[in-house]
């Protein structure tokens, strides 16, 4: 999948995101041998400081308020708001119909999803991440009513993480969760998806979902699928036998068993279980 190596997910079960963990600077010691060299110290940390402030103040006045105007300026109130980022959000369920599909790493790349950074049975926290890259791993795992081996890399501003489909959220985000995740995007000096990049990815949303299948790309399902079932479904052997239940069915005049065994023809095609 995108031709990179297999890469083992840290967890695969949530994202982890510190806030609020900025590191404290540790005060040096300096040893005084006498008060005229405490008084001359005194006078050159006062020196420093004079001139420290001044060059703050300098940059502040040349530089400092017109890159904050400019971040402000980008995030547009209006065209970047939480509806705009959900129209190229993805639920767990849509990973999951989705992962053996041989489109499935160039549709989801560039899109979002709602990722859980804290492990707790009655309050989780979720922060929003955008899923970077999509990736064969060495961990094959039960994902809903399929099997897979998937990873995703996601980044949450500057933080990147590689984890599992499973730690994809099926509920959509909430206000909270995307100002958070704003602020940490401007402090990271990011800039939100343009309006391009947004329906680009919208577009490419709606083509898988309402894509028609060729029968190369069937056999591919059929052959990722069978490729982590816990006990391998000869494909072949069983398409057959359902082709010559169909044509005595068809021949006997059974419209029910007809009908029952398309179904089943169906379900062998997209890899779903049997009756």
């Amino acid at each position: 999948m995108d031709g990179k190596q297999k890469e083992t997910p840290p967890g695969g079960q949530r994202f982890v995101v510190h806030y609020g963990t900025e590191p404290k600077l540790k005060r040096r010691k300096r040893n005084v041998t006498s008060d005229t060299e405490d008084c001359q110290s005194n006078q050159e940390l006062l020196a420093r400081s004079a001139g420290g402030t001044k060059r703050k103040n300098q940059a502040k006045q040349k530089k400092g308020p017109a890159k904050k105007q400019r971040c402000l300026l980008d995030w547009d109130e209006d065209k970047n708001s939480p509806e705009e980022l959900k129209r190229i959000y993805l639920s767990s369920n849509m990973l999951e119909q989705w992962c053996h599909r041989p489109f499935f790493a160039n549709t989801v790349t560039g899109c979002f999803v709602r990722v859980a950074i804290q492990e707790c049975s009655r309050n989780p926290l979720y922060c929003i991440a955008e899923i970077m890259s999509v990736m064969e791993t060495e961990q094959v795992y039960q994902l809903g009513s399929t099997r897979t081996n998937l990873g995703m890399e996601l980044r949450h501003a500057g933080i990147k993480q590689i984890v599992t489909l499973l730690s994809a959220s099926n509920q959509e985000f909430l206000v909270s969760e995307f100002q958070q995740w704003k602020l940490a995007m401007m402090n990271a000096g990011m800039q939100f998806p343009t309006p391009e990049t947004i329906s680009k990815k919208e577009q490419a949303i709606k083509e898988a979902t309402n894509h028609t299948f060729t029968d190369k790309e069937i056999d591919f399902i059929v052959e990722r699928k069978n490729r982590f079932r816990m006990t391998p479904l000869n494909y072949a052997r069983k398409k057959i036998e359902l082709l010559d239940q169909l044509h005595r069915a068809k021949a006997c005049g059974d419209v029910f068993r007809v009908t029952a065994t398309q179904e089943e023809l169906e379900k062998l095609a997209m890899g779903r279980p049997f009756r």
